[in-house]
Order: structure tokens, then C-alpha cells, then sequence
């Protein structure tokens, strides 16, 4: 409002001129306000409008904590987020923490997402994938079971195993007994192989040996 002396209260109009910003969520504007009366006095007056983006943006879907096999793929394709002020693509981030578990197939995964717009505003959020080994390694070729003549008896084999999360597997004979049956020189061999990976898990192998009295006296 603005009063004049010889005319009282006289009408008031403003115009604005806008500076943008590099950011396109921030501007400056200059809002001058001008009074006239009838006799063409005028006064104007200055208005400095800052108008800033203190706002980060916010995630609108993001994936929840979850726990998976070593060998499961991170899907990241679950976070979007948008910025109240710019329209333009808000950039993610993704840095990854990994804290070692007692076993080497078992850690804990911090996915940290960060997205930023134009103005330099930003937010972080923390997923934490549970990465947990509980597949037991395969033997790769395991002697069959079988019967021979007690001449004939096998050597032991050595076993080799894969893991889907361990790259060594370590295999060791842990048994081999022999059972006499009723018949003398006749027996069953059992040996039993043990694969363990880095975090533990076993697979137990056994061959039986089944060793008969085939060549008669002499």
C-alpha cells in the first residue's frame, strides 16, 4: 500500500524480473513496487526474492534388507527416486561395504544409494544383504561301489570337489575299515571321503568294497 499526501491512499503495481540460477530449482527475483499519484510522483521500491532448493531428493522405491546365496545376483534396478524442486534424472549412487563373516562364503554386504539433484542436495539410504554359504560342495567323480577278488583290491582314490562359493574344497579320506563276513579271505571295505567347503558345509562320500574268495585252493 503506499498514502500520498495530497491524494491519500493510492494504488499500487509491481513488476518482476527474474535472474536464474545454474540450478534449476533456485532464482533470484527483483519484485519492484511502484506508486504513482495524479500528478506523475512515483516511488518505487526494491524486493529481493532468493528462492533456493534446500530439499534433497527421496527414494520412492527401494529394495528392503534381504539374505542370499553368494552366487545371487544384487539387483539394483528397484531404486528410483525424484527431487521436489528439478524434474531432471536424479544420478544413484551405489557404494558397496563389505564386512567379513567368520567364513569365507558368509559376509555382510552394505549397499549404500545415494541420489543427488541438480542443486547439490543428496540423501543416502543403507540396504544390508546377508550373504550366507549353505550349499555343501559336490564331488566331482566318486569311485562306484564294486566287487573284486582279494587280489584285486583298489587303490584309494584321490577325490577332487567344486563349490559354488569356494573356489578350494578340501577332501580327505576320513575311513577305511574293513568287516570280515562268514566266509574267511571275504570282507567289505567301506571308505568314506569327507569335502568341506571355506564356510564349513560337508558332503560325505562312501564306496563300498565288496572283496570275495574267488580263486580256489591249490
Amino acid at each position: 500500500t503506499a498514502v500520498d499526501a495530497c491524494m491519500g491512499s493510492i494504488p499500487v503495481s509491481f513488476r518482476d524480473s527474474v535472474e536464474n540460477s545454474t540450478c534449476p530449482g533456485e532464482s533470484i527475483t527483483y519484485r519492484i513496487w511502484s506508486a504513482a499519484d495524479a500528478c506523475g510522483n512515483q516511488v518505487e521500491e526494491t524486493q529481493v526474492i532468493y528462492l533456493i532448493d534446500t530439499i534433497p531428493p527421496f527414494f520412492t522405491s527401494f529394495p528392503n534388507d534381504t539374505t542370499l546365496a553368494c552366487t545371487s545376483s544384487f539387483d539394483t534396478t528397484l531404486v528410483t527416486a525424484i527431487d521436489a524442486c528439478t524434474n531432471t534424472p536424479i544420478v544413484t549412487e551405489v557404494r558397496n561395504s563389505i564386512t567379513p563373516g567368520i567364513c569365507g562364503g558368509n559376509f555382510v554386504l552394505s549397499r549404500i544409494y545415494t541420489a543427488t539433484d541438480d542443486c547439490g542436495n543428496s540423501i543416502s539410504e543403507i540396504q544390508t544383504i546377508t550373504v550366507e554359504d549353505n550349499i555343501n560342495p559336490v564331488v566331482d567323480t566318486a569311485p562306484a561301489d564294486t566287487t573284486v577278488s582279494c587280489s584285486d583290491i583298489p587303490v584309494a582314490a584321490v577325490l577332487t570337489a567344486t563349490d559354488n562359493c569356494d573356489n578350494t574344497v578340501n577332501v580327505v579320506m576320513t575311513s577305511n575299515t574293513s568287516t570280515a563276513t562268514t566266509c574267511l579271505g571275504e570282507s567289505i571295505i567301506t571308505r568314506t571321503w569327507t569335502a568341506t567347503d571355506a564356510s564349513g558345509n560337508e558332503t560325505i562320500q562312501t564306496q563300498e568294497i565288496t572283496v570275495i574268495a574267488t580263486i580256489a585252493p591249490i
